[in-house]
């Protein structure tokens, strides 16, 4: 009777013994199932992480960026509607830092401008970089244009704080252009380029400006478009004719030469410039060259060829 005793209880033993054993490796695998899981999570968030952010800046890169700009357009629709802005700035002269410091220098200071954006910002506002030095800033509230305008100010005052480049004190300027929005049809990249046409004309009123991008601005963009279309038809047709302006030695009074000048011969029977017709002003740097498609061209100017190539405005 006590030998059946004695095997008894080891035999409980035993099956307690294999239980303890059986629960340790039971919460032994759920630990290693835990941890795993959280690994899993933190490498998909560091992932998510580096898909949408900027490398260089640690702010939003484009695909964030506009993702985010169209969230915020969706949010803007609820009701009652609210206007958003859209702040396009980049750094004036950014390619002679580059060239006179190294690119390393450049990227130093595309760090420098990504945290002294982030430190000024308000709450509502998100910053991203495009590329290059172009950043972008997204305000989900722009009732208020004077505050808009206050905050594109305090970037720019932001931005020129001088800094060291390579053992270098370095200042430097921004440019900004504001696109306030959504109107009927507008989408994220139209209002991105509203803002960043709104920065050209920042540009070419002398940098260092805020523009806000106005149905000015608007209708000044669809008239170069128009114009631009026009240019290349009447570029078919051959309205765009050579004309031979002479050169004359000053001192004897003999002809030596002639320039030979693009003009627009209209429909009406004038003749006009270019720029006159085009631009609506004297062409800058970035003006004077248009890009023609394969099978336009000047015939009659020399080096005619119809093949791409630029036209030279004068």
């Amino acid at each position: 009777m006590l030998v059946v005793v004695i095997a008894v209880l080891a035999l409980l033993v035993v099956v307690m013994t294999i239980a303890v054993v059986d629960r340790r490796r039971h919460e032994n695998a759920l630990l290693v199932l835990r941890t795993e899981h959280e690994r899993v999570l933190a490498a998909h968030h560091d992932l998510a992480h580096i898909a949408t952010h900027d490398a260089m800046t640690g702010l939003l890169n484009r695909g964030g960026f506009m993702t985010r700009l169209e969230q915020t357009l969706e949010a803007a629709a609820s009701t009652p509607p609210r206007p958003i802005a859209v702040l396009f700035m980049d750094i004036d002269r950014f390619k002679s830092i580059n060239d006179s410091l190294g690119h390393g220098a450049g990227d130093q200071l595309l760090q420098v401008m990504g945290r002294r954006i982030t430190a000024v910002l308000p709450d509502g506002c998100t910053a991203g970089r495009l590329g290059g030095d172009e950043f972008v800033v997204v305000m989900d509230d722009a009732t208020n244009i004077d505050r808009v305008v206050a905050i594109a100010e305090r970037l720019a005052r932001s931005i020129g704080e001088p800094l060291e480049l390579a053992g270098r004190l370095v200042r430097v300027s921004a440019s900004v252009g504001i696109a306030i929005g959504p109107e009927i049809d507008d989408t994220p990249s139209s209002i991105v380029g509203f803002a960043n046409a709104a920065l050209h004309r920042a540009k070419d009123s002398g940098r260092d400006r805020i523009e806000v991008f106005t149905p000015a601005v608007r209708a000044d963009m669809q008239r170069r478009a128009s114009e631009e279309r026009a240019l290349r038809r009447s570029i078919d047709a051959g309205d765009v004719v050579p004309f031979f302006q002479p050169e004359f030695d000053a001192t004897t009074g003999r002809l030596v030469g002639a320039e030979v000048l693009a003009r627009w011969l209209k429909k009406d029977g004038t003749i006009a410039k270019f720029y006159e017709k085009w631009f609506n002003k004297k062409p800058g740097p970035d003006d004077l060259a248009v890009v023609i498609t394969p099978g336009y061209g000047v015939p009659g100017m020399p080096g005619y060829d119809p093949t791409p190539h630029e036209l030279k405005c004068n």
